[in-house]
């Protein structure tokens, strides 16, 4: 059963791939349509899969059915969305109303190319953060609990124990003192036990990282338990734990409005991004897929962050207002 999961899992990243190479071609021919190099980049392309052309039909289908899209839903734009610019540099073959429906395509595009799994919140946890937001929560037994943008949490309070259990994003603990009930955090494969401490644990695909300020906490896999004190780190990655140097600062980065990274994909960036900063951020080119990124980022100014990220990387990007990002290069 695992064999054909696995199997079923490779599928679907590499539909995911090919969905994403096309729209890249899609967006890059209707930017530049006379480039005849590109015509013969994109020709090299369609022939080198089976798959490929008919992946780039589905894409040209559904700009073909903007024309059926509900014209009082298509014309008019709000007005904090700024297109200025971008309509005259997209000319496609079709543009029935104008900005409109470049953003209705888009839109579709996104419906149909974003995985499924990455549009199913965590309705059913205790505590969540929606994206872009930061909020905090007292427990009932005094414990405060602090979550990131777009984070997932489950709590589980007994006699004789303190549990918590975060599925995604991140979240940083102030723990009210409690020899009798060890306070837990579980993180993927990771467990962190404290009594009376402050430490911040952070969940992604690739790792988790728990980062002591104050106190003492044991943490790891399994029985591979590692005690660390204030100022160190752990990090989980692929089944090995690495102890390392971490902030002396209280507060976590998050809270104090940057994020820290050490080549991180640019598909768990964006993943990052989007718990942090309110606007739909989405990679739109495959040549992204193996880039990674090193550096401190703002989590609090968007603008700022889609620059650096073009000088760190020559990443750009096409911005329709706050609303809509998408990553190319």
């Amino acid at each position: 059963m695992s064999q054909i999961n696995a199997s079923a899992q490779a599928s679907h990243k590499d539909d995911t791939a090919s969905q994403d190479e096309a729209l890249g071609w899609f967006l890059k021919l209707q930017t530049d349509p006379d480039n005849v190099r590109l015509k013969q980049a994109f020709s090299a392309w369609k022939d080198s899969h089976p798959e490929n052309e008919s992946r780039y039909l589905e894409v040209l289908l559904l700009w073909d059915n903007i024309d059926r899209v509900d014209e009082a839903a298509a014309t008019v734009l709000p007005e904090s969305v700024n297109v200025a610019g971008f309509a005259d540099r997209v000319r496609p073959r079709k543009f029935y109303y104008g900005a409109g429906a470049l953003l209705c395509f888009v839109m579709l595009v996104l419906m149909v190319f974003i995985p499924g799994a990455a549009l199913v919140p965590l309705n059913d946890a205790d505590y969540m953060t929606a994206s872009g937001r930061q909020d905090m929560y007292l427990l009932e037994d005094g414990s405060r609990l602090y979550m990131s943008g777009g984070s997932a949490v489950d709590v589980g309070m007994t006699p004789t124990g303190r549990t918590i259990t975060l599925h995604r994003g991140e979240a940083f603990f102030e723990v009210a003192n409690d020899p009798l009930r060890p306070f837990q955090v579980q993180a993927g494969d990771t467990l962190t036990t404290a009594v009376g401490t402050a430490f911040n644990v952070s969940l992604s695909a690739s790792q988790v990282i728990v980062t002591l300020t104050e106190g003492v906490v044991d943490a790891g896999a399994g029985a591979n338990q590692v005690r660390l004190t204030a100022g160190q780190e752990l990090l989980y990655r692929k089944g090995v734990i690495e102890v390392q140097a971490g902030s002396t600062r209280y507060w976590p980065a998050w809270r104090r409005g940057t994020v820290s990274v050490e080549d991180m994909p640019v598909s768990e960036l964006v993943t990052l991004l989007n718990r942090h900063y309110s606007a739909v951020i989405r990679s739109v080119d495959p040549r992204l897929l193996d880039a990674r990124v090193s550096g401190i980022l703002p989590l609090d100014d968007l603008s700022t962050t889609l620059e650096m990220l073009q000088k760190i990387l020559g990443i750009r990007h096409v911005a329709f207002s706050e609303s809509l990002v998408l990553l190319h290069r």
